[in-house]
Formats: C-alpha cells, sequence, structure tokens
C-alpha cells in the first residue's frame, strides 16, 4: 500500500512535453513505496519556454530530484549549475539532483540503460563491426550514440529530418564518435525506397529516440502522420531499440 500523503511527504517527478504518457510514476512511486520513503513521484508537464521557471519553483519547493525528457535534455544541461564529466560531453541530462549549496546537478544515466541489454560478460565484442542507425538528433541521441561508440560499431548512421539540427549534432559526436555520420530522412521518400529504407536494411542495430510512437492508440490517424512510412520496416529485422 502507498504511504499515506502529508505535510512531509517529499516532491520528485518527471519533467517533459507531452509526459502525461510517462509511466515512470507508476514504477518508481512502487520504487518509493517498496523502500518506506514518504516521498511522491509525479509527471509534471513543463513547456520548453517554461523549464527554467519550472526549475527555480521546484527548488523553491524543495524538490528533491527530477527526471528529464524529451524535448528538455539538452535544455536542461545548459540550465544546470554543476555537471557530471559524461553529462557535461554529451550536453544533456536525465537526471537533475538537488545539490547543498543550491542550484541542480545534472548527470546522465542514459548510457548506461542503452548498454546494459546489449552488453555481454565480456564486453562489446558481439557488436564490433556492426552497424548502427539511430533515429533522432536530440538528448537521447546523444547518449546512443555515446553507446554506440563503446561498442565499438563499424558505422553509426543518425538520420534527421532538419539538418539545422542533425549536422551540428554529427559534429559534435565526432570526437568521441569517430564512425558517425549523417543520414537525410527524406519524408517524400517511396515506401521501401530512398536512403532510409536502404540504411534500415543495412543496419544490425536500430534505435528510435524520436517521439514516433508517443501517438494515442485511438487516434486511426497517427500511422499515417508517421515520418517513417510502414512499409520502409517490412522485411527488416534488425535488433530494435527505443529511448525517449
Amino acid at each position: 500500500m502507498p504511504p499515506t500523503i502529508d505535510g512531509a511527504t517529499a516532491l520528485v517527478g518527471v519533467l517533459g512535453d507531452p509526459v502525461g504518457h510517462s509511466l515512470s510514476p507508476a514504477m518508481h512511486n512502487a520504487a518509493l513505496a517498496e523502500l518506506g520513503l514518504n516521498w511522491a513521484y509525479l509527471a509534471l508537464p513543463t513547456p520548453a519556454a517554461e523549464l527554467a521557471a519550472v526549475l527555480r519553483a521546484l527548488e523553491a519547493l524543495d524538490c528533491r530530484g527530477l527526471n528529464v525528457t524529451l524535448p528538455h535534455k539538452q535544455a536542461a544541461a545548459e540550465l544546470a549549475d554543476a555537471l557530471s564529466p559524461l553529462a557535461r560531453r554529451l550536453g544533456a541530462v536525465n537526471t537533475l539532483v538537488r545539490r547543498a549549496e543550491g542550484g541542480w546537478m545534472g548527470t546522465n544515466t542514459d548510457v548506461e540503460g542503452f548498454l546494459a541489454p546489449l552488453r555481454d560478460g565480456n564486453g562489446p565484442a558481439p557488436w564490433r563491426g556492426q552497424r548502427a542507425l539511430v533515429l533522432g538528433c536530440g538528448g537521447s541521441a546523444r547518449a546512443v550514440v555515446a553507446g554506440c561508440a563503446e561498442l565499438d560499431l563499424e558505422r553509426i548512421s543518425v538520420a534527421g529530418r532538419r539538418a539545422a539540427s542533425l549536422e551540428p549534432f554529427i559534429e559534435s559526436c565526432r570526437p568521441w564518435a569517430p564512425g558517425i555520420e549523417a543520414l537525410a530522412w527524406d519524408d517524400s521518400d517511396d515506401p521501401g525506397d530512398g536512403p532510409l529504407s536502404s540504411a534500415v536494411a543495412q543496419a544490425d542495430l536500430v534505435v528510435n529516440t524520436t517521439p514516433l510512437g508517443m501517438a494515442a492508440a485511438e487516434d486511426p490517424a497517427a500511422a499515417q502522420r508517421c515520418p517513417s512510412p510502414p512499409a520502409s520496416w517490412i522485411g527488416c529485422v534488425p535488433a530494435w531499440w527505443s529511448m525517449t
């Protein structure tokens, strides 16, 4: 049974936009109850323009810590008062912890979370020389590229629909991911044809870091709005992983 919320209950939560779909409150509140902590974990919808104000308000309310999901991982890194070495290298955070001296400490657990099911007990050998395709070029994609670099993959292709975002992403990752390359994501490609479909067919690992799949299940038009037509994936059976 979850603890009773009272005047001593501490607040933790997840910031995102949208975030109402998140399963984090169910998972974390169950863990908090098991640990006997008088804490409550909430999904906190946060528009991008309000992120800085929300972080200031939550600090004033003595919030103990936060998870950060799309589209805020890079912006939260810029707003954090301190960063772990990994978060500083990636320029993205998924976790904010209150500092005793005030402000927020940003860190990134996405890399280890991504790598955990892909590693074996002897390191990255099973993936050495393989090819990965990463869909999207936001904060989660940075963690995925860092993880792929640790797996010693031969090639890491990153597909993005906006050149203005994709090109600086590639250049910022290249110093620590030399096998990275940009892949144009052209919505006008015929299903099953074009650079993206070709990359899917050649990939050993496909990782989705986009909002694709977050559409409401009851929305019949969601598939038609998908930037990657379902036909593009027919016959493609690489390892698939999704992160947001």
